[in-house]
This record gives C-alpha cells, structure tokens and sequence, in this order.
C-alpha cells in the first residue's frame, strides 16, 4: 500500500471537476518549469490554432495541452496519442470528438516493454533509462507500437504538433500479430 501524501492526493483529484487545476497548481508550485513550457505552448497555440486547425498530442498523459486544441480548433481533426491504459481511457471518456490512439510512436511497428511509473508518470517510458525512474515503482506494460505516418491520414495537412516524450533508447519490437 502507497502512503506517499503526493500520490493519494493525485488520487483524489482524478477524474473529477477540481483535477486540471489542481494539477496546475501542482506544476506551478513544485514544477515551475514543466509549468513555463505548458504556458509557453499554449500561449503559441492561441496565436497560430484556427478553428480548423488540424492538430496531433504526442504523449498526452491526462489531455492538458490536447483539452486546448480541442477547443481552440472545433472543426479542425484533432489526434491524441497515450500508450498507458488508464489515461487512454480517461482521454477517450473526456475528449470524445477527438480521435485518441493507444499507442506508442516509434520508428517501426510492434509491440515493446513500456515502464509505467505510478509515483512520477511523467519519468514513464519504453525504455528504462538508468537512474530514470524508482525502479521499486515501476510497473511493465506492453505496448503496441506504430509509426505516425500510419496513424494520420496522408492527405492531411497538420498544424501543430506537440511531443511530450521520454527519452528513448533503441527498442527491440516484437512483431505484431
């Protein structure tokens, strides 16, 4: 059983109407610099986004960023991508008009180890960088893996895009069935 006050809080405030700002105010206070580039990328979305604007989210985590483009670009196509579970199905819930993937992005298609870090979900990644993550922590998940250009239409011409990653080391994927 976890007893870290930091995680029961994160706990209490998922999934309900007090999470997004509660998590700003979270970032603002204890990841002041996380908190500067999601102002900075929204204060860039507001100026070039049109209301069809066709957007893609790398790494959405809890939708943040992709909850911006989803209302500054209504008639625009909007992608989301998140490989872990649980927040691909909060996404999908939430952000119903938009087309949101569980998936990893990479350079070829398969299935890979991803490390989910309950404690720090931002240090989650599909490879385990050393030091990266508490190793006690981690949880392994496997993942399906695609390349971008599969996901998208070819025809389609985006205008932003955000990539919110760990570090990946080279991967070694099984082959899809």
């Amino acid at each position: 059983m976890n007893f870290n006050p930091r995680i029961r809080l994160l706990n209490l405030m998922y999934d309900t109407p007090v999470e997004s700002l509660a998590r700003k105010v979270y970032m603002y206070l204890f990841q002041r610099k996380n908190y500067e580039i999601d102002r900075q990328t929204v204060a860039v979305m507001h100026k070039i986004l049109t209301p069809a604007s066709n957007c893609i989210d790398i790494g959405c985590y809890r939708g943040e960023i992709l909850r911006y483009k989803v209302q500054l670009s209504p008639r625009g196509e909007i992608f989301g991508f998140e490989p872990v579970p649980y927040h691909y199905d909060f996404l999908k819930k939430k952000f119903p008009r938009a087309k949101i993937f569980q998936v990893a992005l990479g350079q070829a298609e398969g299935m890979a180890k991803f490390y989910f870090d309950p404690e720090y979900p931002g240090r989650s990644r599909l490879a385990a960088g050393e030091g990266a993550v508490r190793h006690n922590t981690l949880q392994e998940l496997k993942v399906r893996v695609d390349k971008l250009d599969n996901m998208i239409p070819t025809d389609l011409a985006v205008d932003f895009i955000k990539i919110d990653v760990q570090e990946i080391l080279a991967l070694q994927l099984k082959p899809s069935l």
